[in-house]
């Protein structure tokens, strides 16, 4: 890696590695604030009781692993994710949150699959399929072969990907390791 690199310098499809994984950029924003998804993470889980993001337990180990790992960053590096969790049908109950670290959502995952290293196995998106109650058992998921689909959140042990947003002035360090594509 050259010195002096930043977040906004990564180029699409490029890789660094920290905390353990390699994390590829996928997308940005216009402020060139760089979206990184986790090429494998070890985890498979079910998604919840429900499909309702707030309540997930993956939700909840995605912020342990924010305060153990992804802060070394420092402060403000770390972008806030805005996530409106209406579902897949177009309701809307769940209104919104916000994480530093989080679950692609159908439309993030639709809008750059071009760019999203295909896994292999099928892995979580946080988007429900429908957030009305009698329908609140199936979340959206990504098969092997990179379609969408719905899986039932409370019987599915399907893989984890998180991602998060990295300020575009952030300086990466050498020991990154930057994988140019």
């Amino acid at each position: 890696m050259k010195n002096n690199q930043y977040a906004k310098d990564l180029k699409m499809g490029e890789s660094i590695q920290f905390a353990n994984m390699v994390w590829s950029k996928f997308a940005e924003d216009h402020n060139r604030n760089a979206y990184m998804l986790a090429d494998l993470y070890s985890h498979t889980m079910n998604f919840g009781e429900d499909n309702n993001w707030k309540d997930s337990p993956i939700r909840y180990k995605l912020h342990k692993l924010y305060e153990k790992n992804i802060k070394e960053f420092g402060d403000g590096s770390i972008i806030t994710i805005q996530t409106d969790l209406f579902g897949h049908d177009g309701t809307r109950n769940y209104e919104k949150c916000e994480d530093k670290i989080s679950l692609l959502t159908y439309n993030l995952y639709r809008n750059n699959r071009d760019c999203i290293k295909k896994w292999g196995i099928s892995y979580w998106l946080l988007t429900p399929e429908s957030t009305i109650y009698d329908y609140a058992d199936n979340v959206m998921c990504v098969i092997p072969d990179g379609r969408i689909s719905s899986c039932m959140c409370c019987y599915g042990n399907l893989a984890v990907r998180p991602f998060f947003i990295l300020k575009h002035d952030t300086k990466l360090k050498e020991e990154y390791n930057v994988n140019r594509k």
